[in-house]
């Protein structure tokens, strides 16, 4: 090879060599950065607790109900289930090692879905007045957690709650 060739070659494999560097320092700073937010987040969390044994089978059986728009709408389990930091605490999971990790993704999913069914519950105008009437108390904490679900950082959530408080407005 002629020597302009290989002075060629050997410059692009440094500049090659060099973004490979490059890359993996960026790799490493964002796996390995420091998160000064989470001790703070999982502390707020671990101080509440867990909902009573069982929840997961109440949860279903409350969202099941709302979609069928019941008039004996269990309330107390419906505004647990819209307690954002209520089911980060439900979900979270202590490893072998005793380090503790939220399962963030399955906690909003349980929030979505229960905004989804009362949103589907809200279209039964009979059930909606009966609970309205004959648990007034229990249902202001049903409307309490969606209102603090309008000001949640999951855009999402705070999407589908707005959204929900609409049509309860509504009716």
């Amino acid at each position: 090879m002629p020597p302009q060739q290989q002075s060629g070659m050997v410059q692009r494999g440094l500049v090659l060599l060099g973004l490979m560097l490059i890359l993996a320092t960026v790799v490493g700073l964002v796996l390995f950065r420091p998160t000064d937010l989470a001790p703070q987040v999982q502390a707020h969390i671990e101080q509440r607790a867990p909902s009573k044994d069982g929840w997961a089978v109440r949860y279903n059986a409350s969202t099941a109900l709302a979609r069928r728009g019941t008039k004996a709408l269990p309330c107390d389990v419906v505004a647990e289930m819209l307690d954002e930091d209520q089911q980060l605490r439900n979900y979270m999971v202590t490893a072998p090692d005793g380090t503790k990790t939220l399962d963030e993704q399955a906690a909003r999913r349980t929030v979505f879905n229960t905004l989804k069914a009362m949103q589907d519950w809200v279209k039964h105008a009979d059930a909606v007045a009966a609970v309205k009437t004959g648990n007034a108390a229990a249902w202001q904490r049903v409307v309490a957690a969606i209102d603090k679900l309008t000001h949640s950082e999951n855009p999402v959530l705070r999407q589908e709650a707005e959204t929900l408080k609409q049509k309860i407005d509504a009716r």
